[in-house]
């Protein structure tokens, strides 16, 4: 088989990159692979064009990344290939729902995935099969930038500090089913540092979203009030 040549084409001085010259049906190299990671580290969102992929397919090019993790909600689960998680807004007559009427309202707010999770998922693979016409749009943020834009003081201020993250607390900040019991079991609070440094390239950002609860050691109001004070610079778009 004739190898693919890779090339990488910036999107935003913010963060993304397109891949071109890969179908994503067919077995990688170990170099491509080693270029689609390098990739991702350094533009951290990495979009390939017009590919058609089977469940089996998708399955194969995302375990050239690491293990899966299995969602704690079991209606995330793919019937035929658990691995799977489907996202829509689909009802049970097949029709989109309003923001209001869906169950699990998660995805519409700003999250890291995961990060409800001791050992938090690294990635996140999405492959878009069926779009709207205009709308819609999933949106991404740089948490490295974010981090950048703080001051010194905020910097030095929140250096040491801890969050806690919860499933359960999820569900609340998003007004989604409330956790059931085996959900609590399965993903019970956890806590990580509120900046994280990228264990390969040494790279700080942020680690924060809709799956915070508070600030470890700290009165819950005033944690809860510097989480969303960090959040602000999240929701700044910066094309260029």
């Amino acid at each position: 088989m004739e190898s693919q040549e890779v090339s990488i084409t910036s999107l935003s001085p913010a963060l993304g990159a397109e891949v071109h010259g890969l179908d994503l049906a067919e077995p990688l190299t170990g170099a491509q692979t080693d270029e689609i990671a390098s990739a991702y580290r350094q533009h951290h969102l990495l979009a390939f064009r017009d590919q058609k992929l089977s469940k089996a397919a998708q399955i194969a090019f995302s375990r050239r990344f690491g293990e899966f993790e299995l969602p704690v909600n079991k209606d995330y689960l793919g019937i035929d290939y658990p691995e799977l998680h489907v996202v829509n807004n689909l009802g049970p007559s097949g029709r989109p729902q309003s923001l209001e009427d869906i169950e699990n309202k998660g995805n519409y707010f700003w999250h890291t995935d995961a990060s409800y999770m001791k050992r938090p998922s690294s990635t996140t693979l999405l492959y878009a099969v069926r779009l709207p016409r205009s709308g819609g749009d999933t949106m991404f943020a740089n948490l490295a930038a974010a981090y950048q834009t703080l001051s010194d003081a905020m910097k030095a201020h929140i250096e040491a500090l801890r969050v806690v993250h919860s499933w359960e607390q999820s569900r609340i900040n998003s007004n989604s089913r409330p956790a059931t019991e085996e959900e609590k079991r399965k993903a019970p609070p956890v806590v990580h540092p509120l900046v994280r440094t990228h264990p390969e390239t040494g790279e700080r950002a942020l680690y924060l979203g809709n799956h915070t609860s508070h600030v470890a050691g700290m009165p819950i109001e005033d944690g809860c009030k510097l989480l969303a004070e960090l959040l602000g610079p999240v929701f700044k778009p910066r094309s260029r």
